[in-house]
């Protein structure tokens, strides 16, 4: 099973509206979403739906309003991933 840092990898790559500052293999973990990636609210959202379809969890839009960090969405995606 991949692990929570390669699907998020993988779906920033295979998503058209997301983009980040720097290289995906330089992602590991404590980087902010916003200052150090330049995901701002609208693509949080994005990747919040792109991470829910993929994992089936139903959850609303409002978890990722407390992601500020790659490790608060590995954290999601390794509790919501079977």
């Amino acid at each position: 099973m991949s692990s929570a840092l390669d699907i998020f990898k993988r779906i920033i790559t295979d998503t058209e509206d997301i983009f980040v500052r720097i290289p995906i293999t330089e992602i590991a973990g404590k980087e902010k979403l916003n200052d150090d990636l330049g995901i701002d609210s609208l693509g949080k959202v994005n990747l919040f739906y792109e991470i829910s379809d993929e994992l089936e969890t139903g959850d609303e839009e409002d978890v990722a309003v407390s992601w500020s960090t790659v490790d608060d969405v590995l954290r999601y995606i390794d509790e919501n991933k079977s």
